[in-house]
């Protein structure tokens, strides 16, 4: 027979000889009759496991079956927490202390149903659930048994809510947890959807949801979310009438805050409506913090579009409702908004005053992960002041509590950062050594996207020491290949266009030609409409120090085309070199020039104020 039915068979040789045993093996096996539900499963286990059951004591035979309630695996601590209420007893008679709780556990392991993980853990062989499920219903009425499923769901409920504190306070030591007991927690949350017990359901799915998301196991998550809301119902109307509206808005919200993970703003967009025309047509919708929060996840989607005027006004409308309230999370991530938004407008002082209110509340709560945001957004605010000393001293702050907490992934990030402090003051040997740093630990952990930044900006340092070309192209060269390897076709030709720079520098004009035109295919690829207006005119430059002024003009002509009608950022640069290329064309030449390259007259606004160039 099977595995298990050997497992379970062998240990009843003790009291048994086994001509006897194989004897009633056979001959219950041919009197045996299958039911309907067991097609594919083998009579042969069932049998096995009948005799087995059969031989073990009143209490086993009565207590174990309770077991078919958990899936994959049985906690001693969870079961006895369950064995000994008086919910138990009403059912099953007597309640299990500790010991009586061993007892039966280490008693189905010794028969073979069980095997053990630790001391007090047990693991659950999946063909073990329906025999002793079928002995369960055997035992006891569905209402006896339904009494029981909700004592599962209660003890799960509590389990779930202790296992989401552990998962902010030990990350690594609650994810592993939550996945131990996956199958449980699964098991108890179909459990309460079935009883209507959306309070509960909504605990229990919290810590799957928070770990799936952290594992970017989104397809997973997204799979769990539409089973929930079939049961909930889809709609805010249909949840009202379930019972199942706080579920509902547990699951809209989350669902819109992970498409703003995953940059599905229009997606976002829908479910932050549909939570908001719920939340305005309730009785103090306007000062309810769940309408704070959409405000706030509106505030996210229109900073990504950088639409920052409607951010900041959206933030500010989330603020109004919560500032002073008592939950200062959501506060602090208002203010965190708010100082993104003053960067992204350049505004680094008023920024890092919003970043400051943010850390002062989370140094209040001990929020370490949040800290560690703000330190490195004060940091990057005072880089872009030039208060280098500044920066440096916040990023060394989350640069300690990163390496702390052994977080390698982030504190590379870090390691990076203050290498460009270093950088940006001409210090070349200790940003070498901080992008040396950030290299080794993106290598050892597989990070190919960040092992072509730092292979990048070691290039950078080396171009910038003006001494060894080669050792420059080698960084770059190494860059280009870890694009390649993950298939990111800009950052390649971001590259190809920085060694035509190098070598553009060095008046190595063939050199740079080629690579800026290895640069250009790509952008036009893509058809990323900044980088082929810079790409379209360091070509016009190659081509104006080669004293080739029509090859210039037709470069610059181009690039003044593309950045004019697409109102690019670089038409100030273009402006100024089309100005130039005039110069030295004469005005009647580049006029007559003009009119044949773009059947129009040429521009008359070449004028700009030389500080708009960049």
């Amino acid at each position: 027979g099977p595995p298990l039915a050997m497992e379970i068979a062998l240990p009843l040789l003790k009291d048994v000889p086994s001509s006897v045993l194989v004897g009633e093996l056979k001959s219950a096996l041919e009197s045996y009759q299958p039911g309907a539900d067991e097609e594919g499963r083998p009579a042969y286990l069932t049998v096995a496991m009948e005799q087995a059951f059969s031989r073990m004591t009143h209490r086993s035979r009565t207590h174990l079956p309770f077991l078919s309630l958990f899936r994959s695996r049985v906690m001693m601590d969870i079961l006895t927490h369950i064995t000994g209420e008086q919910a138990y007893k009403s059912v099953l008679g007597e309640e299990l202390g500790y010991g009586a709780t061993r007892t039966l556990l280490r008693t189905a392991r010794a028969g073979g149903f069980l095997e053990p993980v630790t001391p007090s853990v047990y693991q659950i062989h999946p063909s073990l659930p329906w025999f002793l499920g079928r002995s369960l219903y055997r035992q006891f009425p569905q209402s006896a048994i339904q009494q029981m499923e909700q004592e599962v769901v209660r003890v799960y409920a509590d389990t779930a809510d202790y296992f989401m504190e552990t998962l902010y306070e030990n990350q690594d030591a609650g994810t592993t947890a939550i996945l131990a007991e996956e199958g449980n927690i699964t098991q108890a949350l179909a459990l309460s959807l079935e009883a209507g017990q959306w309070e509960n359901a909504q605990l229990l799915v919290q810590p799957l949801a928070q770990v799936f998301r952290m594992q970017k196991r989104y397809p997973e998550l997204r799979r769990l979310r539409r089973q929930l809301l079939e049961t909930t119902g889809a709609t805010a109307e249909e949840a009202e009438e379930s019972g199942g509206i706080q579920l509902w808005l547990y699951l809209m919200g989350t669902e819109a805050s992970e498409c703003i993970e995953t940059k599905e703003f229009d997606r976002a967009d829908v479910l932050n409506q549909q939570l908001l025309e719920y939340l305005a047509n309730k009785e103090d919708g306007d000062t309810d913090p769940r309408t704070a929060a959409v405000f706030h996840q509106m505030g996210q989607v229109a900073q990504n579009r950088w639409q920052l005027e409607e951010a900041h006004d959206l933030y500010t409308q989330s603020l109004a409702i919560i500032e002073g309230g008592e939950d200062q999370e959501p506060i602090a991530d208002d203010y965190y908004g708010l100082g993104m938004v003053c960067q992204y407008r350049r505004r680094y002082t008023e920024a890092k005053e919003w970043f400051s209110k943010a850390l002062d509340i989370h140094q209040r709560i001990d929020d370490a992960e949040e800290m560690v945001k703000d330190y490195r957004s004060l940091g990057l605010c005072s880089q872009y002041k030039f208060e280098y000393d500044e920066a440096a001293s916040w990023y060394q702050r989350a640069r300690e509590i990163l390496e702390e907490a052994r977080d390698e992934e982030n504190a590379v990030l870090v390691y990076h950062s203050l290498g460009t402090v270093c950088h940006a003051q001409y210090q070349f040997d200790e940003a070498e050594n901080w992008y040396q740093q950030a290299l080794s630990v993106s290598d050892r952990m597989g990070n190919h996207s960040q092992m072509g930044i730092e292979f990048h900006h070691l290039g950078l340092v080396e171009q910038a020491r003006d001494m060894f070309v080669g050792d420059a192209e080698h960084w770059y060269m190494m860059a280009i290949q870890q694009w390649q390897e993950i298939g990111d076709r800009r950052s390649e030709g971001d590259e190809c266009r920085q060694l035509g720079v190098l070598f553009h520098e060095q008046k190595e004009l063939d050199k740079a030609e080629e690579w800026y035109g290895q640069a250009r295919d790509i952008f036009e690829e893509l058809q990323d409409l900044n980088r082929i207006c810079r790409t379209y005119g360091q070509l016009g430059m190659v081509a104006e120090e080669r004293d080739d002024i029509p090859g210039a003009l037709l470069w610059a002509g181009r690039t003044y085309q593309l950045a004019e009608s697409n109102n690019l950022q670089v038409l100030a640069q273009v402006k100024a070199h089309l100005a130039r290329l005039k110069e030295k064309h004469g005005d009647d030449n580049f006029a007559a020039w003009w009119r044949e390259f773009a059947d129009e007259d040429p521009p008359t606004d070449l004028d700009v104020d030389p500080e708009t160039v960049l």
